[in-house]
């Protein structure tokens, strides 16, 4: 089990209300709590953050090339390449910008219920 302050809280909670409405709901928050926690375990990783602040950077310089470039001198296709790139990157760098929301967001849904 993983001992974290949030974790306790949601045991606690599954412990204190025996609702089966609220059993899924507390089931939900412990997986997306799991989730998150690993998540942040792996932003401290030295390569993870080299590969956000790369990922960040690209997304930033594929922006600007296709507001800057003339429509007319980019390809459908090399548009809608970029495209792609930038949204599989967007994907990956929101994965750990969203962890770190979902626990608090699952914090303040306990604050609520207890």
């Amino acid at each position: 089990m993983i001992e974290n302050p949030i974790i306790k809280r949601i045991e606690e909670a599954k412990n204190k209300f025996l609702i089966p409405g609220d059993q899924a709901v507390i089931d939900s928050w412990m997986s997306g709590a799991k989730k998150s926690l690993f998540v942040a375990s792996l932003r401290g990783n030295k390569g993870i953050e080299l590969i956000l602040e790369t990922f960040t950077n690209d997304i930033r310089d594929i922006n600007l090339l296709l507001v800057e470039t003339d429509s007319s001198k980019l390809s459908d296709k090399e548009r809608d390449r970029l495209l792609d790139r930038r949204n599989m990157y967007r994907k990956f760098v929101l994965i750990f910008r969203d962890g770190e929301k979902n626990l608090e967001a699952i914090e303040k849904q306990i604050d609520e219920l207890v």
